[in-house]
């Protein structure tokens, strides 16, 4: 039975997807189950056998066919989910190419399994990896809650207008969805409310304004098209980046947690070079380390509110940090400097 509630629940990572997708109610899930992400098409086919959702299942003869569908029905004007792991996900290599190259705001669940030989049915994250120059988006999940949530936002940052391309959500086989936590799930309400309708764009089956789909170009003109599409990935981090913060603060009440500072060190250096990597427009050493060098007044997540990372003369870079001590037995925050 589908919990609707925003009370802590305990349920699998698994369930937690295959809950978040009931709540966004895709048109079309085309899939091939395949370990360990079958659970979630699992649970999510009796959503569907018990009228739980609108959506159209189809259930192919292999991943290859599943993600075929998935271009189909997406290209059709539907809002469409799959998932898969390890050798399906390798399966459906060739057509996650096509999704991308053509723009559909596709969602895909990702469990990630290590890619056989020998057979290994557990967790690693060479699927992910394998797919990662082919113009997909691709977020990580820490836990079943991540999971949730960035399944919960999918939708809407594939579907910006200044970005749409495909999504994959990532959690650990196993690890993550075969193991049961604690979590909190939002109200079908506020999911709806947040996600919003689906906005169609050119559609294959609005058939008073006929289009082609797949037409051959050449090099010139298929240039043009990456180029368009590489420059809808440099949107990526900031649509990710909205879509969040409005999450986070729609949201963090209602699970009685703000957001945390975890790896704001990280995050920040991640974030400093995906802005210099963007500024530098190449991938040359000298060219990178330039444009750090050139990093002034970037707006940080930690240290006190308005933080700004700086870089001298001599590369080193500057911001204010956080530093706690622990007195009388408790965490104190010490005052920035």
């Amino acid at each position: 039975m589908a919990v609707t509630t925003t009370k802590t629940v305990a349920v699998d990572g698994n369930t937690a997807v295959a809950e978040a997708l009931r709540q966004l109610n895709p048109d079309v899930m085309p899939a091939y189950p395949i370990t360990p992400s079958t659970g979630i098409m699992q649970s999510f086919t009796s959503y569907v056998s018990n009228g739980k959702v609108d959506t159209e299942t189809i259930l192919v003869e292999s991943e290859h066919s599943a993600m075929s569908a998935c271009i189909g029905a997406s290209a059709a004007g539907g809002r469409v989910a799959t998932a898969t792991s390890a050798q399906g996900m390798a399966l459906m290599w060739e057509m996650l190419h096509i999704a991308s190259g053509y723009r559909l705001p596709i969602l895909m669940a990702l469990v990630n399994r290590a890619l056989s030989a020998p057979l290994n049915i557990h967790g690693d994250h060479s699927d992910g990896m394998g797919m990662r120059d082919c113009g997909w988006i691709q977020l990580f999940s820490e836990n079943a809650q991540e999971a949730y949530d960035n399944t919960i936002m999918a939708y809407r940052i594939a579907e910006h207008k200044d970005v749409r391309l495909p999504i994959a959500i990532n959690m650990d086989g196993f690890i993550i969805s075969h193991s049961i936590e604690s979590m909190n799930y939002i109200t079908d309400e506020d999911v709806k409310s947040f996600v919003g309708e689906f906005q169609q764009i050119n559609p294959l089956l609005d058939t008073d304004n006929p289009k082609s789909i797949g037409a051959l170009v050449l090099p010139d003109y298929y240039m043009e098209h990456k180029r368009a599409q590489h420059e809808s990935t440099l949107k990526v981090m900031k649509v990710v980046e909205d879509v969040s913060a409005e999450f986070g603060k729609r949201f963090a009440k209602r699970f009685g947690v703000a957001a945390n500072t975890h790896s704001a060190l990280g995050y920040d250096a991640l974030r400093v070079l995906v802005d210099a990597l963007q500024r530098a427009r190449s991938t040359e050493g000298l060219a990178i380390r330039n444009a750090l060098m050139a990093t002034k007044d970037f707006q940080a997540v930690q240290g006190p509110p308005g933080t700004k990372v700086v870089f001298d003369e001599i590369g080193g870079a500057h911001f204010k940090i956080g530093l706690s001590v622990v007195k009388d037995g408790k965490r104190v925050l010490l005052p920035y400097e």
